[in-house]
Parts: C-alpha cells; sequence; structure tokens
C-alpha cells in the first residue's frame, strides 16, 4: 500500500467538479462566483489582474 505524498502549500492537492453554489464554502470570493455563475461574461478578453476576477 502507498501513501500520498504530504501537500506543498501553493500547490493544488487535488481537482474535483463541484456545484457552482458550493464554491463560496470552498473560499472562493463572491466576485468569482458570481462570474461563474454567470456564465463568464467576458471571456476571452483581458480582465485585469486575478484580483479583478476575485482570485
Amino acid at each position: 500500500m502507498t501513501s500520498s505524498p504530504a501537500p506543498i502549500p501553493g500547490r493544488f492537492a487535488g481537482v474535483e467538479f463541484v456545484s457552482l453554489t458550493r464554491l463560496a464554502d470552498l473560499g472562493f470570493s463572491q466576485a468569482f462566483v458570481d462570474l461563474a455563475r454567470g456564465g463568464w461574461p467576458g471571456a476571452g478578453n483581458y480582465m485585469g489582474p486575478k484580483s479583478a476576477i476575485g482570485l
């Protein structure tokens, strides 16, 4: 039996699909949740720094 390596801070520990209703519970900002729920308005256009989209 092998064990998983310890997570490295600042790196992804895993990826999973979740409902948009759970994003805020997982630590995503309301600005990011609103963009996701809105179908990513402005996708393909420069949106400024990542802080502008709630990251």
